[in-house]
């Protein structure tokens, strides 16, 4: 058998470092209780009321057991009230052409500072206005593709951006300048980050493009997954364009470069750039499931992934139906990943920093020990990450729209504590 969630990108690779971190939580176990049996359907838009309640239900159990697994403690983050003044005062003058309605300015308001005063607690607000403006300007933008002028502006937009044309006038024009302003800002102190930056942000912009056009009218092999030749390719395609459209490139080497002050070297993190994607990406999806469960979506990576796997006749790990994949595999095999991410990213950078032996004073041979001044980066390094980490994490739990109203009472409850797993029950539905 695979590993869970080799499938989903690049497999965890091998730790170099001592394990300080043990995980015991065994999520298998978790998603093999009768409980999650109502995650046994490929298709949401087929569920009825009583069966997605069922689903809500089964999502708080799994939601805590994995915050327990990578022993996640919640934060409450204060609001930063200048900070939000002057982005309310930036969506109103630069968005106001896009979202007319008042509330929905408000909306992208609250969203937007919550992200920032989360996923970076201890950035310049130089730099939260500036990845503010960005994140804005994309929520914007994703919200806007039903409309057909925004999206044909979209599908040109990485053109005109690259050869300096002008935007047509309305949010392509603001989140151009948006990014032109977050080149300058990041070019200051590390013309590479910025480059990963703005090539992030281009990606977004067509691959939301894409994303529309590809998910009425699947690629060609997508469609005929049965065909074991084209199978392994097609199945990952949704990680594919999850990635392009998540911009994981952005919100986390960003984390990196928060202030002149905790600016960390490209050489320090970039190592863990790969996981860092796949944690940003799949902390989204884990997160959102229940309010897109709801809403019945049929878009979302976790049921893209569903279906693709459906169609190819994958078996199921679990005694599902007919012992075809259902969306109990692809949560089992987004959580195994998710999880992984968590534990390579802990040690690449705290375990790291916690063991790795110092050089002598009369030597800095990697082979024997590290600088005093490479300790002290690293040691930077791994406080920026738990950071990120933590907060990237209870933001998605604090963020009211997607409707975590239990799992964000007991993490509040337990604030700062690392949250513990509940008590298993006993299963064999596991094949």
């Amino acid at each position: 058998m695979l590993k869970p969630g080799s499938e989903l990108g690049l497999t965890l690779p091998p730790s170099t470092v001592h394990r300080s971190v043990k995980m015991p939580v065994d999520l298998l176990s978790l998603f093999s209780e009768d409980r999650f049996r109502c995650l046994d359907f490929h298709d949401a838009s087929a569920l009825d009321d009583r069966q997605v309640q069922d689903v809500v239900s089964a999502m708080e159990a799994i939601h805590m057991g994995l915050l327990a697994r990578i022993k996640h403690q919640h934060i409450v983050m204060p609001q930063n009230e200048l900070f939000r003044r002057d982005l309310r005062n930036w969506i109103d003058e630069k968005l106001s052409c896009v979202y007319v309605n008042d509330k929905k300015r408000a909306y992208l308001v609250e969203t937007t500072a919550m992200f920032m005063e989360y996923f970076y607690q201890n950035a310049s607000h130089e730099f939260k206005m500036c990845i503010g403006a960005i994140t804005a300007s994309v929520i914007v933008i994703d919200d806007s593709m039903e409309d057909p002028v925004i999206k044909e502006q979209t599908r040109l937009y990485a053109y005109r951006y690259l050869r300096n044309l002008p935007q047509p006038e309305g949010i392509c024009t603001v989140y151009a300048e948006a990014m032109r302003n977050m080149d300058k800002v990041f070019g200051l102190r590390d013309p590479q980050v910025a480059n990963m930056l703005v090539t992030t942000c281009l990606n977004f912009a067509e691959s939301t493009y894409l994303e529309t056009k590809y998910i009425d009218a699947p690629p060609l092999q997508v469609k005929t997954t049965s065909d074991k030749h084209v199978d392994w390719c097609a199945s990952k395609f949704p990680y594919w364009m999850r990635n392009m459209t998540g911009m994981p490139s952005l919100y986390g080497p960003a984390a990196f470069s928060i202030s002149e002050e905790r600016s960390v070297p490209l050489d320090c993190w970039i190592a863990g750039a790969d996981e860092l994607n796949v944690f940003v990406n799949l902390s989204n999806d884990i997160f959102s499931f229940v309010k897109e469960i709801k809403a019945r979506e049929t878009t979302n990576y976790i049921q893209l992934l569903t279906r693709a796997k459906h169609q190819a006749g994958r078996r199921s790990q679990f005694k599902s139906p007919g012992g075809i994949w259902t969306c109990r595999d692809s949560l089992y095999e987004v959580c195994c990943r998710f999880a992984d991410s968590v534990q390579a990213l802990d040690e690449l950078y705290i375990s790291f920093a916690e063991n790795v032996p110092q050089a002598s004073s009369e030597g800095t041979d990697a082979a024997v020990g590290v600088t005093q001044e490479q300790l002290e980066k690293a040691r930077l390094t791994a406080k920026v990450w738990k950071e990120f980490r933590q907060g990237y994490v209870a933001s998605s739990i604090e963020l009211t729209r997607y409707g975590l109203d239990n799992l964000r009472a007991m993490c509040r409850a337990a604030v700062d504590k690392p949250i513990e797993m509940p008590t298993p029950k006993p299963s064999n539905d596991h094949l």
